[in-house]
């Protein structure tokens, strides 16, 4: 009996990524997104990382769209420049919010039309990185690491 339920517990382990991802990036294929920058004033530095981002998202063939709220990339940018130490801070942050629902609500409503009430915001993708720099070689490397989360962003969503 515990040797079948091992198994069971092995096979579903085994498999269950998989799901989670199809399940939850499959078919964006139009995306709100919001920039976010805190810790600096540059906006000609904001304007250049959101247009690089939404060329990316445009050249793998994800529309941008600000009717449809969801599902929403939020790309929040927080920087700590310090002249005075040697050191600064950044953190980049990719996540994508969707509306779903809790699996007790689904089931207890699953017959009834009031479902669609009781949407909720949820986070199905999440990635970030956190990285110090020289102040002087601080904003190309944060370029860098939004180069590459929205390079992995964009392998979760286009298939490849």
């Amino acid at each position: 009996m515990r040797w079948a339920i091992f198994s069971i517990l092995i096979f579903n382990l085994s498999f269950s990524q998989g799901e989670w991802y199809d399940g939850n990036l499959k078919g964006i294929d139009e995306i709100n997104l919001d920039v976010n920058l805190q810790g600096s004033d540059e906006t000609t530095w904001r304007a250049r990382i959101n247009q690089f981002i939404q060329l990316s998202l445009l050249d793998h063939k994800l529309k941008m769209t600000v009717k449809n709220p969801m599902p929403k990339l939020i790309v929040d940018i927080h920087i700590i420049d310090s002249s005075v130490e040697p050191v600064s801070s950044f953190l980049i942050n990719y996540s994508v919010y969707n509306y779903g629902i809790s699996e007790s609500i689904y089931y207890k409503f699953l017959a009834d039309t009031l479902i669609t009430k009781k949407l909720m915001t949820h986070r199905i993708y999440g990635q970030e990185t956190l990285g110090q720099s020289s102040s002087g070689r601080l904003y190309p490397d944060i370029e860098k690491g939004v180069k590459q989360l929205t390079s992995s962003f964009i392998d979760q969503v286009v298939p490849g």
